[in-house]
């Protein structure tokens, strides 16, 4: 039986916005106490934001956009990582998880994947 591979804690897309974040706020100087009483959320959520381990809200980031005058730059990351409507799992890493893949598994309830759909006859 192949090893049992763990979820990662983070996803790389959502590392790379809480980067970006992260070096816009210090550029500005600005602590993250200071997001946290401007979005309303808790100090070490704007950490967990910012370390990847958190999906920021719209609001969030259009609020953190505009105190750190970014000009629409991390307003513009997030709605790349949410396009669509679907926003990317935190725990999805399709490459890393084909990579680590010894086996892949599919099962469906009810449907056989590969059968062709019978035609109802006139």
């Amino acid at each position: 039986m192949p090893p049992r591979r763990q979820r990662p804690r983070e996803a790389p897309a959502l590392v790379a916005f809480g980067r970006q974040m992260r070096r816009l706020r210090e550029a500005k100087d600005v602590k993250q106490e200071t997001i946290a009483h401007l979005t309303k959320v808790s100090g070490p959520q704007v950490s967990r934001i910012e370390n990847g381990k958190k999906r920021a809200t719209r609001s969030f980031v259009v609020a953190v956009d505009e105190h750190l005058d970014a000009g629409g730059s991390l307003i513009s990351l997030w709605e790349d990582l949410n396009k669509d409507g679907h926003p990317v799992p935190i725990w999805f890493d399709w490459p890393q998880v084909e990579a680590d893949a010894a086996m892949l598994i599919c099962w469906q309830h009810s449907v056989i994947p590969a059968l062709p759909r019978r035609q109802p006859t006139p």
